[in-house]
């Protein structure tokens, strides 16, 4: 939809006790009509905003259709922090996977490919380890603590969008400001190879 103009906005009233307001659209699907939509801003988890749009395009919402959107503001407010905290959960087993890799402090290769079989990483093959970096903001790039956070946080999702851009299911994890990639290579053989070399830093720098 094409947005038109914001009209009002509320910061609590009878109908729905979320803020919400009200805009002005147009949809590609019904020419020539304007519509009215009711936006309600969720939480925002991990620098992430959602919002919850209902279209006016038949008639306006009555008492019972408020009692349904502040019900599904509720129930989708609930689900975004549910799997976020399943995302971190995630995020923290894929670290450790690729920490224990790395280190080479394996117990069974059994062990490895049960944990990957678990997140759907597919480990057959040669990988190399390329590390990213995101350096660190100066003091001019941030004037709070919170956007130094968001601004890195950004950073990491522009970082990964690259990545999965150019190696689609790529295995990738981060600590930090440090972002590490297993990347699969073919190998002509197992030891001196290294004609994947120049592919990797070819897309490497397409990546930064």
């Amino acid at each position: 939809f094409e947005l038109v103009e914001k009209v009002h906005f509320y910061e609590e009233t009878i109908n729905i006790k979320y803020p919400h307001y009200r805009q002005i659209v147009k949809y590609q699907e019904i020419p020539n009509q304007k519509s009215h939509q009711i936006v309600v801003p969720l939480e925002t988890i991990n620098h992430i905003k959602t919002y919850l749009l209902i279209g006016e395009i038949n008639k306006s919402l009555e008492e019972l259709d408020f009692i349904a959107v502040e019900n599904s503001a509720n129930a989708l407010s609930l689900e975004l922090v549910k799997q976020f905290a399943v995302s971190e959960v995630e995020k923290k087993f894929k670290n450790d996977l690729v920490d224990e890799l790395i280190s080479g402090k394996i117990r069974s290769m059994q062990s490895i490919y049960e944990k990957a079989n678990v997140i759907s990483w597919d480990f057959e093959g040669s990988f190399v380890a390329v590390l990213f970096k995101i350096h660190p903001l100066t003091e001019t790039s941030y004037s709070k603590e919170s956007n130094k956070s968001n601004l890195l946080d950004r950073s990491h999702a522009a970082l990964y969008d690259a990545v999965n851009h150019y190696l689609p299911g790529g295995i990738i994890t981060n600590k930090g400001n440090m972002v590490t990639v297993l990347w699969k290579v073919k190998k002509k053989n197992e030891y001196d190879d290294k004609s994947w070399r120049k592919g990797v830093q070819k897309t490497a720098a397409n990546i930064q």
